[in-house]
């Protein structure tokens, strides 16, 4: 997972892979955001809404934003759905997605 910031937005793209490191699926996402580690936050969360919809229930992120990792790792726990639905809730009007494969 990885963002680019523009001046206005900034987009963002998962590589989706199985357990043998083979592609499965790319999702893209425009978001209304330029700040980068709330890019990184707001992908992760879109990313994670993308597996929920293919019914993928083990995952790995790869991340590189250590901001981003501590955050979501010091509320791992009950508060997870909520967190990612609070999260997701505050960028979903400018997250357009595209789905490659």
């Amino acid at each position: 997972m990885d963002v680019s910031i523009d001046t206005d937005h900034s987009y963002g793209a998962a590589v989706i892979r199985d357990c043998n490191n083979r592609i499965q699926a790319i999702y893209l996402a425009q978001l209304n955001v330029t700040n980068p580690t709330l890019a990184e936050a707001l992908m992760l969360v879109c990313a994670a809404e993308f597996l929920v919809k293919c019914k993928l229930r083990k995952v790995l992120f790869f991340c590189d934003n250590v901001t981003v990792v501590n955050h979501f790792n010091d509320y791992a726990g009950e508060t997870d759905h909520q967190l990612l639905n609070g999260a997701a809730e505050g960028g979903r009007e400018g997250a357009k997605d595209k789905l490659g494969a």
